[in-house]
């Protein structure tokens, strides 16, 4: 509506400009130009402040898997850099379960990227997108072919990943590979004196082929988690 009658008033002064048939055309001008002001003035806020406008954020959760597992079930979220200095940016890679070869991509340009712990078993990625609204109908009116309505502010992704969850580059990806492979044996003889020294304190779960598959499998992961920390981005808690 504040187009329309921008439009109009403009229209009006042009023709009361070029038109001397009016009665009182100085002071019907002057009332157009200060509705053109007016109007114009409120198209201004709209545009630099959103003013008339609310903000509404929507969310989307899915679950995410890793690229690799390393051993002791532990998982990667990798990323690579893309541009350099102030210019570069990450692009996220993972899968979308476990059984699939398809790799899913988040590429942070113009998107906020947090990386949290979380207490669940698996990974998950949130978006959450920020857009303004305008917060009931008069506005809608008054606004009407503008274009701030749904538009975004920001869009943030939090990828909300477990104990067993690291952030590495795939750089560092290869090198925790190369590094993990190369000390596979000392790795397992360190295993197995681990778990060898927990049965002789909880004998009770010798007896169980499965208990002690647990045993070595949280004492597997517990060595190379140490191994991928050194690669690893911070995760906040």
């Amino acid at each position: 509506m504040l187009i329309i009658i921008s439009l109009l008033c403009l229209v009006g002064i042009i023709g009361l400009a070029v038109s001397t048939k009016f009665k009182h055309r100085l002071g019907i001008g002057a009332v157009l130009t200060i509705v053109l002001l007016l109007a114009q003035t409120l198209l201004l806020l709209d545009t630099h402040t959103h003013w008339g406008t609310n903000l509404q954020t929507t969310q989307s959760q899915q679950t995410i898997a890793s690229l690799v597992s390393f051993p002791g079930d532990n998982q990667v979220l990798a990323y690579r850099n893309v541009g350099s200095g102030k210019t570069r940016k990450q692009i996220y890679i993972y899968k979308p379960s476990s059984r699939s070869n398809k790799k899913l991509m988040t590429y942070a340009d113009k998107v906020t990227i947090l990386l949290e712990r979380s207490p669940q078993a698996t990974a998950h990625r949130i978006k959450a997108v920020t857009r303004y609204h305008y917060h009931n109908t008069w506005a809608k009116i008054l606004y009407a072919c503008v274009l701030n309505d749904q538009q975004v502010q920001k869009t943030t992704i939090t990828f909300q990943l477990p104990a067993h969850w690291f952030v590495l580059s795939t750089q560092d990806l290869t090198k925790a590979g190369k590094h993990l492979k190369a000390q596979q044996t000392q790795m397992k003889a360190a295993v197995a004196s681990e778990v060898q020294a927990y049965l002789v304190k909880h004998p009770n779960q010798g007896a169980d082929p499965g208990d002690i598959q647990k045993v070595e499998t949280h004492f597997l992961q517990q060595y190379t988690a140490k191994d991928l920390t050194r690669y690893s981005v911070k995760i906040n808690h």
